[in-house]
């Protein structure tokens, strides 16, 4: 079954997901380039040369299954281009402290003028 076909600039990814074997194959323009069994979560790995020739491009396809459904998040250089679990949704967020306190005003004067609590 395929699970995604996805567009990435000129090149198009897709993955296939077997439920009753568990055999998962990742597709790049049509030609294999991994293939795993998993049952309940499979992370394929693999190079493509860029379209320029000088550099080269890591993908990281991670397919996770569970009481949501199948979810497929693609990574290309460590960048997340497509999230749909929620750990790379919090992956793909930016961090921030949630228990920061928030900076004093320096000024109290300029929040409120004595007329104006009237």
């Amino acid at each position: 079954m395929k699970l995604i076909s996805f567009n990435i600039d000129n090149d198009i990814l897709e993955v296939h997901n077997n439920m009753w074997t568990g055999v998962e194959t990742v597709t790049f323009n049509g030609y294999e380039v991994s293939r795993q069994f998993n049952w309940f979560r499979g992370d394929h790995d693999f190079a493509i040369s860029t379209d320029d020739g000088n550099g080269t491009d890591y993908y990281r396809v991670v397919i996770l299954m569970g009481m949501a459904g199948i979810t497929v998040d693609v990574y290309r250089n460590e960048e997340t281009l497509l999230a749909q679990s929620s750990e790379a949704k919090r992956r793909s967020r930016p961090n921030r402290s949630r228990n920061a306190r928030r900076s004093r005003v320096t000024n109290p004067e300029a929040l409120y003028h004595e007329e104006d609590l009237v």
